[in-house]
């Protein structure tokens, strides 16, 4: 397949299938398929892709070691911020999700703007969307919570 340039702890897909991110320690480097070609690179220990309009705009977002988190659409850096309450992990999707020690809180991919932050009792471990982006499963220590995702009402607020 060809040498990577990093030690690779970690693969995370765009979700249109035309490129992968392989993330080491502290950073990444992202592929296109199928030429294999070297597309980005850069630091952060860990890289989401968002699926917001996945096909045009190739958005993600990486988390460096001091909590920042950097904001990329079509490979360039659009915007970057650090939360007031840290970050100790994101996780992609139809939202942009920052977990922090005891709290989630879900920020919009086109204006950054804090959509819903939620409290938890114990740690999360991942968050999964469905694919209509309807849905999304919060999977915590010893549960999980199933919500609803109204995106009209969403769009209403931003507005």
């Amino acid at each position: 397949m060809g040498v990577c340039e990093t030690f690779a702890q970690n693969v995370r897909f765009n979700p249109n299938g035309r490129f992968f991110a392989a993330i080491g320690d502290n950073d990444f480097v992202i592929y296109s398929y199928p030429k294999f070609q070297n597309t980005a690179f850069g630091q952060g220990g860990d890289l989401v892709w968002s699926t917001v309009n996945a096909a045009q705009t190739n958005c993600f977002a990486v988390r460096l070691e001091n909590g920042t988190i950097e904001i990329y659409k079509n490979f360039e850096k659009i915007k970057a911020f650090k939360t007031e309450s840290g970050c100790d992990g994101i996780f992609g999707g139809r939202l942009l999700a920052l977990r922090s020690k005891d709290s989630i809180s879900f920020y919009d991919w086109e204006t950054y703007d804090v959509v819903r932050r939620i409290d938890l009792a114990s740690n999360l471990k991942h968050v999964c969307w469905s694919e209509d982006n309807s849905k999304v499963t919060l999977t915590l220590e010893d549960t999980f919570y199933l919500l609803n995702f109204n995106s009209q009402a969403v769009d209403q607020a931003i507005a």
